[in-house]
C-alpha cells in the first residue's frame, strides 16, 4: 500500500469578483507593509552599510564608503570563522536529537493518549514559557544528568585502541546550549507535530493494519512521510534557535568561546563598527542560508504546501499497544513532565534562595533578596511596568495582523496568493538575530532609540501567526459558511468581525501567548534599543545584576523569577486555547481530566523543636492513635457478619461498631495536632519556623517503605485476582504520585485494599498544614494564641467554603454511580463529599488543640483533675454521637455534607486530645502498653489488614465478605485468625520494612517515654519511630516464619504487654535503676557496640533507649539516653528541681540507689550524671 496525501485547496468563495480581491490586498497590507519597513528595508539598508566604515553615534552624514574591506576582514579574522562554525554546530546539535525525540513521542502521544494529547502537549509547552535565565539551576540540574553519561561514554569509546582516533572530543559549552535549547523548544515542537498528525486520515492507519502491517511500519510509511513538511518548518525554526542562542555569552567569556551572534553583537554594540557587524552578518546569513537549503532539498521540497487542518474523520480511539511499550511510554512521558515542570519549581523557589545551586532547594532569604534587588535595580518595578507595556501592544498588534491576513490567505482568493504565502513562510524562517544590527540602524535614523515602539511596532509583523491563523481558518471555518454569508450581502468587513475573529479566538490566543513570551523574553532586542535604565526591559535590566565573582546571585535570581512569573500566569491562563488553537481538542472530551503533576518539596535546613516537659508533650497520644487504629479495623471486620442473622441486641452492639470508620478523622486531627505541634512551640516563643527540609523528609521516610510494598503487593493481588479491575496500573501510579484523590477512577488504589485511599488525602494535608503556617508567621508576628487561632478559624472556614463548591461544581457522572457498581462506583459515590479540601478541615481541629497544648505547656500548666473530667467527658460524647449515629444514613449527623460527623466528631477528639497531656489518671490509662504496641505497629496493621480479609475471603472463605458469614462462631474465629496475621504482618513489616528506613536524630518524645514521631498514615500513623520494639532487643531478620508460628509470637507479645500493664510501675523503675548501676559499675563486661574512645563506651539500642556512656570510673560518669523508653518518673520519682532553662530541666535525685545524682531532660533525651562527674565538669 503506497498512501497518498490529500491536499487541501482553499474555498471558492467568489471573492475574486469585483472589488473583494483589493479587500484581500488591503487585508494583508499591514503585516507586509510593517514587514517592509523593518524587515526588508533594514536588511537592505544594512546590505549597503556592510561595505562602509559607520559608528551610528555620529549620525548618517559620517557614513564613508569602505568597499570589500570588512569581508577581506572577515576572511582573515582568526575569531569569526571558529565563532561561526561553533554557532552551526550548536543549531544542529540542538536541532537534531530534540526532532529525533519529538517525532516518535508525538506519535505515541497522537496514538495512544489521542483523547489527552492537548494536555500533556500544553504541559510539556511549560519549558517554552519559562525564561531560561530565571530556570539556569534547572537547566544546570538537566545538564548535568545529560552530559555527564554521555562525557562517560565518550571517554569509554575514546580509550579504545581502534575507535580512539575517530572519537570527538565533547565541547561542555556546545553541549550545555544544545541540551538548554532542547529542553526549552522540545514541547513546542511536540505540538507542532501533534497538529501535523492531525491530518492524518485514520483509515490509512486502519487500512495499513489489515494489511498487516505493523506499527514500525505506519511511523515510516505513513505518518513521516506526510511530516515532511511540518518536519522542515519545525526542524529550520529549531535550527535558527539554536545558532542565535547564548547572544550574552562574550561579556562574560573570551572570543575563543563565544558564539557568531555573540561576536557580531560585540562587534556591533561594543566596538560601534556597524559597518563591520553588517558584513559580518550577511556572512552569517550566507552560511545559515546553504544548511537551510540542504534540509530543503531533503526533507523540505513543496513545503508552501504545509496544510494542517483537521481530517474530519471520525475518531477511532485510542491505539492499544503491548503492555510493555505502554509502560516504557509511560515512564518517558512521566520523566518529560517532569522535566517541564521543574523550571515552575526552580523559578517560585529561586524567590528564597541566594547563592545555592540546587535548583528545587528552599532558601530563608527572601527578605533579603528583595532588599538586595532594589538596591541593584532601583528601577525594577519600572522595567517591569516597560516590559508588560511593550509585551501587551506587541501581543494585540500581532493578532490583529495576523488575524486579517490568516483571514486573507485561508479563505479569500486574489491573484499572486500562493507566491505572497510562500513570502510569509520564507521570512518565518528567517533567523531574526539576522535583524538585530539592521533593525537598529533604522532606529537610530528615526530616532526612536529608548522608545518603547522601537521593539513593540516590528513585533507585531508575525508570520507564524499568519501561517497558525491559516491554517486553523481552513479547518475552523467551512466555505460554505463564507458563501452563504457572501449571498446575503455581507462584506470582507462584516464577515471578519462577526464570523471570523469569534471563531479564530484559539488561535488569536495561541499568537498573542507566544508573542508576549517572545517580547518578554527578548533582552537582546531590547539590549540593542534601550540604553537608559528607566526605559529598559526587565531581563535586559536583570542582565547587569550578577558580577563575575558570583556577587549578586540573590538578587538576580529572585529578579528573573519574579520577572518569569507573569508569563506563566498568562499562560495558566491561556492553556486551554493553546490546545485548541494548534488542533489539538478535537478529538479531547469537554471534561478531559487535567493531570496531576508530582511536587518534590527539597526544603532548607532541619530546626530543632522546642518544648517543654517531655513528660506533657504527647500524653494519651499512643492511646488515642491505638484506639483509632482499633477501630478502623473493628469497623472492616464487623462488614463481614450477616447483621440480620444475629439477636436484636447484637445486632444493636454491631451497628455501633460499624461506626468505626470516624477513626480515620481520628487520625486526621491526630496528625494534625502532631505535626502542628512544633510550628506552635516556635510561632509562640517568637522563634523562626522550623525547617521544611527536614519535615518532609521524615514524613517520606515513614511512609514511603510500608506504603510501597503495600501498594505494589495490593495491586499485583488485584490484577491477579479481580478480573474486573479498571486501571490498575494508573491507579498505581496515581498512588505512587498521591494523586489519586482527585478522580474517582483512582480514588482507590488497589481493588484488594480499599483502606489505601487516605494515604494520598492526608499527603496534601501535610503539604497545606506547613503552607498555613508560613503564612501565620508571615502575616501574624506578633506571636499571639488568640489571633493564630482565630487565623486557623479562619482557614476552617475557607475550606469549608471551598468543600461547598467542590460539593456544587464537582459531581461525577450518575451513571454507574454507587457501590454496586464496584469499587470505582463506590468512589464516584463517595465523591465529592470525600474530598482533600473537606477532609482539611478535620486536620484543622487537630492543628487548633496543638496551639492549646503548646500554650500550656510554656505557661507551664499543672496536672489537674479537671482536665480528666474534660477528657471523660470528650470519650463520653464520642460513644454517645456514635451510639446516636449507628442507624442512621450517611452524612446524616454532619454539617455541610462531610463525612465522619463533621465537625462533632473531630471536635471531640480535639478536645480529648487537648486535655489528655494535662490529665493525671486518663492519659496513663491511655497510654498502656498494649495500646503503645498496638500503636507503634499502627501503620502496618492500617495498610496490611484488608488484605489480609480479602485474603481470606479469596483463599479461604468465599462468604467471608460484605455481610457474608451467618454463624458468629465461624465469624469469631475467622476475625481471631484475621488479627493474629494482621498484628504479624504489621510487626514484621515494622521491623524489616518500615524500622530500617526510620529517620534518626530529634524526636518528638511522648509522655511514655518513647520516641513519638507524628505519622504520614491517615487511619494509623506509627506511634514510635526511631526506638525498637518495646519487647525485643533482637534485630535480626525474621524469613519464612509459618503463620502458625508469626501467630504465636504475636499472642505472646500481645500476652506480655499485658502482663506489664498489670504489673507495679515500681517494679520496672527498679528495673532501670538496676540497669543503670550494672551500665555504670563497670561497662566493660557488657557487650559493647563501638568505643570511640578508651572513656566512651556507645550501645546501639538497650532498654532504656539509644544510650551513650562517657566513664572514668563507678564514681565518675555520664549516661545519655537519647529517644528514652521511660519516663523520669520511672528512675527518680523524688527529685528537686535545680534549674529550668527554655526546654531543659535539671533535677537532684532525692531518694533511691541514685540518690545525690543529676538527671537532665529535654524534649529529645534524658542525661544522669554521677554526682562528681557533675561536680567537677558541671555541664
Amino acid at each position: 500500500m503506497s498512501p497518498s496525501k490529500t491536499v487541501r485547496t482553499p474555498y471558492r468563495t467568489g471573492f475574486s469578483r469585483g472589488g473583494f480581491s483589493w479587500s484581500a490586498y488591503a487585508l494583508i497590507a499591514p503585516f507586509f507593509g510593517l514587514t517592509l519597513a523593518f524587515g526588508i528595508f533594514p536588511l537592505l539598508f544594512s546590505l549597503y552599510i556592510s561595505f562602509c566604515d559607520w559608528n551610528p553615534l555620529s549620525g548618517v552624514s559620517k557614513i564613508r564608503w569602505d568597499g570589500l574591506w570588512a569581508y577581506q576582514y572577515i576572511a582573515t579574522d582568526p575569531f569569526y570563522w571558529p565563532a561561526l562554525w561553533r554557532s552551526l554546530s550548536t543549531g544542529l546539535a540542538a536541532s537534531v536529537p530534540q526532532h529525533l525525540i519529538a517525532i516518535p513521542l508525538a506519535f505515541a502521544l497522537h496514538l495512544v493518549y489521542r483523547r489527552s494529547q492537548g494536555v500533556l502537549g500544553t504541559v510539556l509547552f511549560l519549558p517554552y514559557v519559562t525564561s531560561p535565565m530565571a530556570a539556569g539551576g534547572a537547566i544546570g540540574l538537566v545538564f548535568l544528568i545529560v552530559y555527564r553519561p554521555l562525557e562517560a561514554l565518550v571517554g569509554a569509546l575514546s580509550s579504545l585502541p581502534a575507535l580512539g582516533a575517530f572519537i570527538p572530543q565533547l565541547d561542555q559549552s556546545l553541549a550545555y546550549n544544545a541540551i538548554t535549547q532542547l529542553w526549552i523548544t522540545l514541547g513546542w515542537n511536540i505540538l507542532l507535530y501533534l497538529m501535523a498528525l492531525g491530518t492524518v486520515p485514520p483509515s490509512l492507519y486502519e487500512a495499513a493494519k489489515v494489511d498487516g502491517a505493523n506499527l514500525g511500519w505506519q511511523f515510516r510509511a505513513i505518518a513521516l512521510p506526510l511530516m515532511r513538511p511540518m518536519i522542515f518548518v519545525a526542524f529550520t525554526i529549531s535550527f535558527l534557535q539554536g545558532v542565535q542562542a547564548n547572544v550574552f555569552q562574550p561579556a562574560f567569556a573570551g572570543l575563543r568561546e563565544t558564539t557568531l551572534p555573540g561576536y557580531v553583537f560585540r562587534t556591533g554594540f561594543f566596538e560601534m563598527d556597524f559597518g563591520l557587524a553588517a558584513a559580518q552578518t550577511w556572512t552569517f546569513f550566507a552560511a545559515v542560508l546553504m544548511v537551510v537549503f540542504l534540509v530543503y532539498l531533503l526533507i523540505g521540497r513543496h513545503f508552501t504546501s504545509l496544510d494542517v487542518s483537521a481530517h474530519g474523520e471520525a475518531d477511532p480511539g485510542a491505539l492499544h499497544l503491548h503492555k510493555a511499550t505502554v509502560v516504557v511510554l509511560k515512564l518517558v512521558l512521566a520523566v518529560a513532565i517532569a522535566v517541564s515542570v521543574l523550571p515552575v519549581l526552580s523559578v517560585i523557589l529561586g524567590l528564597t534562595r541566594s547563592g545555592e545551586n540546587i535548583p528545587l532547594a528552599i532558601g530563608q532569604e527572601f527578605q533579603n533578596n528583595y532588599a538586595d534587588l532594589m538596591g541593584r535595580v532601583p528601577d525594577f518595578w519600572r522595567n517591569i511596568w516597560n516590559t508588560t507595556y511593550v509585551s501587551v501592544l506587541a501581543a494585540l498588534g500581532a493578532m490583529l495582523t495576523s488575524s486579517l491576513a490568516g483571514f486573507a490567505f485561508a479563505l479569500l482568493e486574489f491573484r499572486y496568493r500562493r507566491a505572497l504565502y510562500a513570502a510569509v513562510l520564507c521570512i518565518m524562517l528567517f533567523p531574526s538575530a539576522l535583524n538585530i544590527i539592521p533593525t537598529t540602524m533604522v532606529m537610530h535614523v528615526l530616532g526612536w532609540m529608548d522608545q518603547a515602539r522601537a521593539m513593540w511596532l516590528p513585533a507585531t509583523a508575525s508570520a507564524f501567526g499568519i501561517f497558525l491563523t491559516r491554517q486553523y481558518l481552513a479547518s475552523a471555518v467551512p466555505g460554505s459558511i463564507i458563501e452563504a454569508a457572501r449571498m446575503d450581502g455581507a462584506g470582507t468587513g462584516l464577515i471578519y468581525r462577526k464570523m471570523i475573529l469569534p471563531l479564530a479566538q484559539p488561535v488569536l490566543v495561541l499568537i498573542g501567548l507566544l508573542t508576549f513570551i517572545g517580547t518578554w523574553n527578548s533582552s537582546m532586542n531590547a539590549l540593542a534599543v534601550f540604553k537608559q535604565p528607566e526605559t529598559q526591559l526587565i531581563l535586559q535590566a536583570m542582565s547587569t545584576v550578577i558580577r563575575p565573582d558570583g556577587d549578586g546571585t540573590g538578587a538576580f535570581r529572585f529578579g528573573v523569577a519574579l520577572a518569569t512569573i507573569p508569563t506563566l500566569l498568562v499562560f495558566m491562563v491561556t492553556a486551554h486555547q493553546v490546545k485548541r488553537g494548534m488542533n489539538l481538542s478535537s478529538t479531547a472530551p469537554t471534561n478531559a481530566k487535567r493531570p496531576v503533576l508530582p511536587r518534590r518539596f527539597p526544603y532548607p535546613r532541619t530546626a530543632v523543636a522546642s518544648g517543654h516537659p517531655a513528660e506533657r508533650l504527647l500524653f494519651g497520644a499512643d492511646g488515642v492513635r491505638a484506639v483509632a487504629c482499633l477501630m478502623v479495623i473493628a469497623h472492616h471486620l464487623a462488614q463481614r457478619l450477616d447483621q440480620s442473622a444475629q439477636p436484636r441486641l447484637l445486632q444493636e452492639v454491631q451497628a455501633f461498631v460499624l461506626t468505626g470508620h470516624v477513626g480515620v478523622s481520628a487520625f486526621f486531627v491526630l496528625s494534625g495536632m502532631l505535626l502542628s505541634l512544633p510550628f506552635w512551640r516556635r510561632y509562640l516563643t517568637g522563634q523562626p519556623s522550623p525547617g521544611l527540609r527536614e519535615y518532609f523528609r521524615r514524613r517520606a521516610l515513614r511512609i514511603l517503605p510500608g506504603f510501597y510494598a503495600s501498594l505494589a503487593l495490593s495491586v499485583l493481588l488485584s490484577v491477579a485476582f479481580v478480573q474486573s479491575a479498571e486501571q490498575p496500573w494508573l491507579r498505581l501510579v496515581s498512588a505512587a504520585t498521591f494523586t489519586s484523590a482527585f478522580h474517582y477512577l483512582t480514588f482507590f488504589p488497589a481493588d484488594l485494599n480499599g483502606p489505601l485511599w487516605s494515604i494520598g488525602f492526608e499527603v496534601v494535608c501535610y503539604a497545606l498544614m506547613p503552607l498555613g503556617m508560613l503564612v501565620l508567621f508571615r502575616g501574624l508576628p506578633q506571636r499571639g494564641l488568640a489571633w493564630a487561632l482565630l487565623y486557623w478559624l479562619g482557614v476552617l472556614a475557607l475550606a469549608m467554603l471551598l468543600h461547598q463548591w467542590i460539593l456544587a461544581n464537582l459531581v461525577p457522572s450518575p451513571f454507574a454511580r454507587g457501590w454496586e457498581y464496584g469499587i470505582v462506583g463506590g468512589a464516584k459515590y463517595w465523591m465529592p463529599r470525600y474530598n482533600p479540601v473537606g477532609l482539611f478541615g478535620h486536620y484543622v481541629f487537630g492543628v487548633l488543640a496543638a496551639g492549646l497544648i503548646a500554650h500550656g505547656q510554656l505557661s507551664a500548666t499543672p496536672r489537674h483533675i479537671r482536665y480528666d473530667l474534660l477528657a471523660v467527658g470528650a470519650a463520653v460524647g464520642v460513644l454517645m454521637l456514635l451510639w446516636l449515629a449507628r442507624r442512621l444514613p450517611d452524612f446524616a449527623l454532619s454539617i455541610g455534607d462531610q463525612p465522619y460527623f463533621f465537625p462533632y466528631f473531630p471536635l471531640l477528639v480535639a478536645a480529648l486530645l487537648a486535655s489528655l497531656p494535662f490529665s493525671r489518671v486518663v492519659g496513663r490509662a491511655f497510654d498502656n502498653t498494649f495500646f503503645r504496641f498496638t500503636a507503634r505497629v499502627s501503620f502496618g496493621l492500617y495498610i496490611w489488614h484488608y488484605l489480609i480479609l480479602e485474603l481470606i475471603r479469596l483463599l479461604h472463605q468465599p462468604r467471608y465478605g460484605y455481610m457474608g458469614i451467618q454463624d458468629l462462631t465461624h465469624f469469631a474465629g475467622l476475625t481471631v485468625a484475621a488479627l493474629l496475621l494482621a498484628y504479624g504482618a504489621a510487626f514484621l513489616s515494622y521491623r524489616h520494612i518500615e524500622e530500617p528506613f526510620l529517620p534518626k536524630g530529634p524526636a518528638f518524645v511522648a509522655a511514655t517515654g518513647r520516641s513519638t514521631r507524628p505519622s504520614v498514615v491517615p487511619s494509623a500513623p506509627a506511634a514510635t519511630e526511631g526506638s525498637p520494639d518495646p519487647l525485643s532487643d533482637s534485630r535480626g531478620p525474621v524469613v519464612g516464619l509459618p503463620v502458625a508460628i508469626l501467630a504465636l509470637a504475636v499472642i505472646a507479645l500481645v500476652g506480655g504487654g499485658v502482663w506489664l500493664t498489670a504489673s507495679p510501675r515500681a517494679a520496672r523503675g527498679a528495673q532501670l535503676i538496676a540497669l543503670i548501676q550494672n551500665l555504670t559499675a563497670d561497662p566493660r563486661s557488657l557487650p559493647v557496640k563501638s568505643v570511640d574512645e578508651r572513656e566512651l563506651f556507645r550501645y546501639e539500642k538497650t532498654r532504656l533507649g539509644t544510650t551513650a556512656l562517657v566513664w572514668h570510673d563507678p564514681q565518675e560518669w555520664w549516661l545519655e539516653v537519647e529517644a528514652p523508653l521511660f519516663v523520669i518518673d520511672d528512675i527518680a520519682p523524688q527529685r528537686r528541681l535545680l534549674s529550668r532553662e527554655a526546654d531543659l530541666e535539671r533535677f537532684e535525685i532525692m531518694a533511691g540507689p541514685l540518690a545525690g545524682h543529676i538527671v537532665t531532660r529535654d524534649a529529645m533525651e534524658v542525661n544522669v550524671y554521677s554526682k562528681r562527674f557533675y561536680r567537677i565538669h558541671q555541664p
